[in-house]
């Protein structure tokens, strides 16, 4: 859903935080796995945000506006402000073969597209409000969380056409995750109930539900492969890590509020959690006898609250603006122009 309505509340505590040039290592002065720095802004087009997401292969970005899709090539940089139009265009998930697909909940589909020119391959209906999307390897297939509908949609990753659809996996569904191997985990719940659902992409059958106690508005979910793990977070400052087998509860943390993406970096071993209301990257390292650690607290900017990254060079690009307060009540605030950016980290063992 919108991440600007989340931020609108800490942009009236702290509007227009910025990053500073090195992280805050939770550890101390010593140089640690969470002692990232800004390298880089990327400026580019005006307007409101949600998922960015990254084509390592082809050096892309890709970010859903309100009403497109953006995009931003590294080297050469380049920025395209209007690769695709849509209608409050969420996520755009990367597809082999330099295809996208991006969702559109205020058109209720998904399309899919050309990378590199825009071109539209496809376009497939999806249930109420597609949001987060995720690429299943193990069947080909691209898994559409609809957000209002509660369902999940089924679309063939090279086609773009849609297959199935699973009804009613359970309120506000989030965050698909595949662990390559035939397995898709789904945040859902309302209220104070919540849970991480586990789906069998080949049976297409939802074979387990992992309590989340305590959690509030599970959002962001990564899959940590070094030892078949789960890391859910939550907007009210939690982030929970799980067995991905059993779903025994393995260990949590205190985070940063409205967080709203999860990242894992299997080369460094760390997760990355970019909490909008505190405008900070929480570096958290899975595993070892808590079963989840916090490392460190990476200033950002308030507001920016999803992530990519790149699995090479373990640089993490995060959407970011000021934004004025709504105009009325319950509205979004309102992304200040010439602010927006992306912010650039880069990790300690990353070249200069």
């Amino acid at each position: 859903m919108s991440r600007l309505r989340a931020a609108a509340r800490a942009t009236l505590l702290a509007a227009g935080l910025w990053a500073s040039a090195a992280g805050v290592s939770l550890a101390g002065a010593a140089p640690s796995a969470g002692d990232y720095r800004l390298v880089d802004r990327i400026p580019a087009g005006d307007g409101s945000f949600d998922y960015i997401s990254l084509d390592a292969a082809r050096g892309r970005l890709f970010i859903g506006r309100d009403d497109r899709v953006s995009a931003i090539d590294l080297a050469p940089r380049r920025s395209v402000d209007r690769l695709l139009a849509g209608d409050t265009v969420h996520a755009s998930l990367v597809l082999p073969g330099g295809r996208v697909l991006s969702t559109l909940g205020g058109a209720d589909e998904a399309v899919l597209f050309d990378g590199a020119t825009g071109a539209v391959l496809a376009r497939a209906a999806t249930g109420d409000h597609p949001d987060a999307a995720a690429y299943d390897p193990a069947t080909g297939s691209a898994w559409v969380a609809d957000y209002l509908g509660g369902d999940m949609t089924v679309l063939d990753a090279r086609t773009g056409r849609a297959t199935d659809r699973i009804a009613q996996v359970g309120p506000h569904p989030e965050s698909p995750v595949a662990d390559g191997h035939g397995r898709l985990f789904v945040n859902t719940g309302s209220g104070e109930v919540h849970a991480v659902l586990v789906i069998d992409t080949r049976s297409r059958k939802v074979t387990a539900r992992y309590p989340l106690t305590g959690c509030r508005s599970a959002s962001g979910l990564t899959y940590v492969s070094r030892n078949d793990s789960l890391v859910s977070v939550c907007r009210n400052g939690l982030a929970i890590a799980l067995s991905a087998r059993d779903g025994r509860e393995l260990g949590r943390v205190t985070i940063g509020g409205d967080a709203d993406g999860a990242l894992y970096d299997a080369a460094r071993g760390l997760v990355l959690i970019p909490s909008g209301e505190a405008g900070v990257l929480e570096v958290l390292r899975p595993g070892g006898p808590q079963g989840l650690a916090r490392v460190a607290a990476v200033p950002t900017r308030v507001g920016s609250a999803t992530a990519a990254l790149d699995p090479g060079t373990g640089r993490v690009y995060l959407p970011s603006a000021d934004f004025d307060p709504p105009a009325r009540e319950g509205d979004d605030p309102v992304p200040r122009p010439g602010t927006f950016q992306v912010l650039v980290l880069a990790p300690p063992d990353a070249a200069p």
